[in-house]
């Protein structure tokens, strides 16, 4: 039933591509879903069920990207970026529920998974080098790993996920990530233009929102360990 802690756990599991019992892993599915064998382990100690609920999202998270298997297919940030596209898929399904009120629960409770993987995006982006593992072009493309995703209209990003991303990065660090991602766009156009291709849509639009949302980054931050 929606209103049960069965369900919460469900859904955070269908988000997060995560188990937290071995036979609920599948590396053939796509995602691949990963047991987090030590946050189990965890909560067994603290005699606590094997259930993922709002409590433990936040340590989900930690416990994944910090023991990212080493053949994942996707990067960190991708894999996050992935991860907020489903809370949203999850949102519109859950709306759906006869049980209003625990569908304005579980609501919250995605609303919350978003911000959450907003902030630990960017963690990745602006503090590579001393939090999560990542290899190394990952490191090194930085803010260029969003590039695809804003050029492109077939593999986009998430609706909302970059204004949430910025809103939740320091200001300081914000210019940087702007300019890199400016400078990759205009890479790419000048690239098909010296091939012959047309100027591109989709890079344009790209520009027009990333000038919107650097003048506007005014969406209210919610605490995180962005912000210590």
């Amino acid at each position: 039933m929606a209103g049960t802690p069965q369900y919460e756990d469900q859904v955070i599991r269908n988000v997060f591509a995560i188990s937290l019992r071995e036979q609920d892993a599948d590396g053939t599915a796509n995602p691949p879903v990963i047991c987090l064998q030590g946050l189990a382990q965890e909560l067994q100690t603290e005699e606590r069920p094997l259930l993922f609920g709002k409590d433990t999202i936040d340590r989900a998270i930690m416990a994944r990207l910090l023991d990212a298997p080493e053949q994942y297919p996707q990067w960190p940030l991708h894999y996050l970026i992935g991860c907020y596209g489903r809370a949203t898929a999850e949102i519109r399904q859950i709306s759906s529920l006869r049980d209003k009120e625990a569908a304005n629960r579980l609501q919250l409770d995605l609303q919350y998974c978003k911000e959450l993987i907003a902030s630990n995006a960017g963690l990745l982006l602006t503090m590579a080098d001393s939090l999560f593992p990542q290899p190394d072009q990952a490191v090194s493309q930085g803010p260029l790993q969003l590039l695809e995703g804003l050029t492109s209209s077939d593999s986009g990003l998430p609706s909302g996920f970059l204004e949430d991303l910025v809103s939740r990065i320091e200001p300081d660090d914000l210019p940087d990530l702007v300019v890199r991602l400016m400078t990759g766009i205009n890479q790419k156009l000048l690239e098909d233009i010296t091939i012959g291709e047309n100027w591109s849509g989709d890079c344009v639009q790209a520009i027009l929102r990333l000038t919107s949302i650097s003048k506007n980054p005014s969406r209210e931050r919610s605490p995180s360990r962005l912000h210590g």
